[in-house]
């Protein structure tokens, strides 16, 4: 039981942040938190919320960056 409320709670954080990419607003720790706040009561399961959508924009970022880093690296 624990374990469906802990991966409830990451996958919805991932959802969240996803949807916030695509409808390009900007991801914020404290929007992560009050989003977090409104959707769990229990600060474990916040706390997991948060972190899973970090960790999608923290992906997107690094994909972005490999993107630009590729783009200007010299043919060999």
């Amino acid at each position: 039981m624990a374990i469906d409320r802990i991966r409830s709670a990451m996958n919805a954080g991932r959802r969240w942040a996803k949807r916030q990419l695509k409808n390009g607003v900007e991801i914020t720790p404290t929007a992560a938190e009050k989003a977090a706040q409104d959707r769990f009561q229990h600060r474990g399961l916040q706390h997991l919320f948060i972190i899973a959508a970090l960790e999608v924009l923290f992906e997107a970022e690094s994909a972005a960056g490999r993107a630009i880093g590729a783009a200007h690296k010299p043919a060999a």
